[in-house]
């Protein structure tokens, strides 16, 4: 047994809860930045941990790839999409580097807005897509063109979201509804 479930486990049962344990085993730091647009009310798991390791560069990025011999440009595709995301909400941006819009997600998506909510579904889903574009690529499956990721996209945040309460009353939700299918 590793010695710090041993020291945990030594003392007194009657104190022993989960929330407990965590705390003792997990190491403390600061939180990070970017903490709530991975970690949100009504994520979706399997995207959050692929953006979740995005972010932390725990996922082979276009210059490993290249360093294994595999030459696999999504920078345009990936610039693309995320304007077709913009666009559906009605946002005039021009679309940055990944460092530049993971900072300015994480400045301006806070709150539980219904665009905060979409534009955080649509960040994960975004990097998700992208993940699984290269990877079937990767191995050997046709590439899709970008309306039809972006369907996929907009198909699992009209899932997700609808049994949420939304207030229709704001115009600029329904607009956003209309153009989400929501």
């Amino acid at each position: 047994m590793r010695f710090e479930v041993s020291r945990i486990l030594a003392g007194a049962v009657n104190g022993l809860s989960t929330r407990r344990i965590w705390e003792e085993l997990r190491i403390q730091g600061p939180k990070v930045s970017w903490h709530n647009l991975v970690w949100f009310p009504g994520r979706i798991p399997e995207q959050s941990t692929i953006l979740w390791m995005i972010i932390l560069d725990m996922l082979p990025t276009r210059t490993r790839l290249l360093r294994m011999g595999l030459n696999i440009d999504t920078d345009n595709f990936a610039k693309e999409l995320w304007g077709n995301v913009f666009s559906l909400c009605g946002i005039m941006r021009n679309v940055s580097t990944w460092d530049r819009e993971l900072e300015w997600a994480t400045k301006l998506l806070k709150g539980k807005s219904l665009i905060v909510r979409i534009l955080k579904l649509a960040l994960a889903g975004h990097v998700y897509a992208l993940w699984c574009e290269r990877n079937s690529i990767l191995f050997g499956d046709r590439a899709r063109l970008v309306g039809d990721v972006l369907n996929d996209i907009r198909d699992t945040i009209q899932i997700r979201l609808n049994n949420w309460s939304i207030c229709k009353s704001n115009s600029r939700n329904i607009a956003l509804c209309e153009k989400w299918g929501i």
